[in-house]
């Protein structure tokens, strides 16, 4: 009965889960030094200024000292495979925008992605493969491997820029 019979479907869009999960992550060890904060989902600043049209920038992860200057921006792609050109391009406008390091983040690919990049031998760039939990693996291993990988992650980056 091809075309006759009644289903139901749910669609989750895991680009906005995958998103959030590294947002709450990086919030959770960016929360543990004095002053600093994470902005997520924010509309930062134009990239080009004067003339009829604006270009304005929103990184899913900005992260800023407790000076409130910018310290980090990220962004986080639900996608597995080499990271295309135009993640590259969008997270360079990111970088050059708050002249800072930036962080692409993938989900877990057996370190197939994860490298190290310097921008017009300026700003690093890193590629960054985000922990997804095994069948077995238990909830709290999990975590502490999550904040664990973030962490390391997030402050060579800061220390590096």
């Amino acid at each position: 009965m091809t075309g006759k019979q009644r289903s139901f479907a749910l669609l989750i869009d895991m680009n906005k889960i995958f998103e959030r999960a590294v947002e709450r992550a990086v919030s959770e060890v960016v929360a543990e030094r004095d002053g600093w904060s994470v902005a997520l989902q924010v509309t930062t600043r134009n990239l080009v200024t004067d003339g009829k049209h604006k270009v304005s920038i929103r990184p899913d992860i900005l992260v800023r000292d407790s000076e409130e200057e910018v310290a980090l921006v990220g962004d986080a792609k639900w996608k597995l495979g080499r990271p295309s050109n135009s993640d590259f391009y969008q997270m360079v406008s990111y970088q050059f925008a708050h002249e800072v390091p930036g962080a692409l983040i993938y989900p877990e690919q057996g370190g197939d992605i994860e490298t190290e990049y310097s921008v017009v031998d300026q700003y690093p760039l890193s590629l960054i493969e985000f922990p997804i939990p095994a069948v077995t693996e238990d909830f709290s291993g999990y975590i502490d491997r999550v904040y664990d990988r973030v962490s390391e992650q997030i402050w060579t980056l800061v220390n590096e820029g």
